[in-house]
């Protein structure tokens, strides 16, 4: 059986309301790849049509994490069928820096504040980007706008669990998130405890590790001295019943770190030393996901109930793998 091709464009789009210089997210738009004749002089393959219309996936960074960690992911999904746009956005880091961030919008996220828009301010951007794609070029014609998902590490993670709202998103049908939750930080004037509930209009795939160090060492904003919960577990239980959220999964992943679904794994991210030794390979936490997010997306954007049986069967079979749904 032939491998399925892989090929990608590149593109920029503005975000509303971000100051110049930093009104530009980068996108790299991962997709199946047709056989046939690169189509410029660029070398542009054409897009594989055997899948039908492709749904979109976007995958947000962490903080001052390069696109090019994600995409072993990109790369996989897109050889299920799934169109992926990685998109970052340099902006700020509080305190008092800069650098690549999943373009969170800071005034969104204050208890004054929340949910009267968008968490994720450059999702907007990359859907209006989608929706020109899927107008002119490779990718004219090709692409589900109306089943969209929302993929995140770590900060990443927690702008797509927190901006998967219908009122915002209405296509935005599910969340993949990976070291993410969302207790709110006193930093932003919230009482210290603060989970900010799951909105039931998106299902959820939700992973952690049981040796991610960072997640440990930022409790001190969460929760009291000594106590001690999983903000990942926390965060999974506020999701509503809801027909948007059934099939939701927690998945934690036995010896994975913060930083297992990075590749290369060459420690140039920030904090690395604050993580802990891994226990599984990144190999075996790459295959995983990628499998496992593969098979959530074909149930919840593809509408393949075939998928969701495949998943249940891939996480009981999986030795390192501990996981629950919502079903």
């Amino acid at each position: 059986m032939t491998e399925q091709l892989v090929h990608w464009i590149h593109r920029a789009t503005r975000i509303d309301q971000a100051p110049a210089p930093f009104d530009t997210a980068h996108v790299s738009i991962y997709y199946p790849a047709g056989a046939g004749d690169r189509i410029d002089p660029v070398g542009t393959r054409p897009v594989e049509t055997s899948f039908g219309l492709l749904p979109i996936a976007i995958v947000m960074p962490g903080m001052n994490t390069e696109l090019t960690y994600y995409r072993w992911l990109a790369i996989a999904l897109a050889k299920q069928g799934f169109v992926v746009m990685l998109s970052s956005l340099v902006s700020e880091i509080p305190p008092n820096n800069y650098g690549i961030t999943p373009g969170v919008d800071l005034n969104a996220i204050q208890p004054d504040t929340y949910g009267t828009r968008p968490v994720g301010k450059s999702i907007a951007g990359v859907l209006e980007l989608a929706t020109a794609l899927n107008a002119d070029g490779v990718l004219a014609g090709a692409l589900d706008l109306d089943n969209v998902a929302l993929i995140g590490h770590s900060a990443g993670g927690t702008v797509a669990l927190e901006s998967a709202d219908a009122k915002f998103f209405p296509q935005v049908k599910a969340v993949v998130s990976y070291a993410s939750h969302t207790m709110a930080s006193t930093i932003f004037g919230w009482p210290l405890g603060s989970c900010l509930p799951l909105s039931g209009d998106a299902a959820v795939m939700m992973f952690s590790g049981t040796n991610d160090g960072l997640v440990a060492a930022s409790m001190k904003w969460y929760a009291q001295s000594g106590e001690m919960f999983d903000p990942v577990e926390r965060t999974f239980e506020t999701l509503p019943s809801t027909d948007r959220s059934a099939g939701s999964w927690l998945i934690e992943l036995e010896g994975a770190t913060h930083f297992s679904v990075l590749q290369p794994q060459d420690g140039l991210w920030p904090r690395a030393d604050e993580d802990q030794v891994a226990g599984i390979t990144p190999e075996q936490t790459e295959d995983f996901i990628g499998v496992a997010a593969g098979l959530f997306l074909r149930q919840h954007l593809r509408g393949d109930r075939s998928a969701a049986q495949a998943l249940t069967e891939l996480v009981a079979s999986t030795a390192f793998a501990q996981g629950r749904s919502s079903n």
